[in-house]
């Protein structure tokens, strides 16, 4: 038993390991250089929707200063004059062919608005699906709106 014990064993065969089956090792990086971004800390409060729109809007003035081109200014909103509700009957439009209701429901309204603001009648997105709910034969008997008045035009809103 003595002499087995000195004898060498024999070891396995070493095969090398095929490109395909080898792991990479992962090294350890070194810390990267904070960058702008990073250095600013991002406020809790930021949806990510803002957060994008800040990076799209970043884009866009680097692109814009890139090819020579001025910014366009951001507009002011515009200042309201007057406010004022007013119930407004959409008879007139029940008069009408039964496809043409909610198309007239609206021009009765523009036509309201210019009638007592004198000035170009916009219809607000809100409003318009109220009269458009039950579909073009079906608008409602009447509809009380919200006028605010700007320095061009009058909005109808819903109140």
């Amino acid at each position: 038993m003595a002499e087995e014990e000195t004898k060498p064993k024999k070891e396995a065969p070493v095969t090398e390991a095929k490109p395909t089956e080898a792991k990479p090792v992962k090294e350890a990086k070194a810390p990267a250089k904070e960058t702008k971004a990073e250095a600013k800390p991002v406020e809790a409060k930021a949806s990510v929707k803002e957060v994008k729109a800040d990076a799209k809007a970043d884009a866009k003035s680097a692109a814009m200063k890139a090819l020579g081109k001025e910014e366009p200014k951001e507009e002011e909103k515009p200042k309201i004059l007057k406010e004022s509700v007013h119930t407004i009957g959409l008879r007139d439009a029940w008069e009408k062919p039964r496809t043409k209701r909610a198309r007239a429901a609206i021009n009765t309204i523009k036509a309201y608005v210019r009638k007592h603001t004198r000035k170009e009648p916009f219809v607000s997105t809100a409003l318009n699906k109220i009269v458009w709910a039950r579909g073009i034969q079906k608008p409602p008997r009447r509809v009380k709106v919200k006028i605010l008045e700007e320095e061009k035009r009058a909005t109808a809103d819903v109140v």
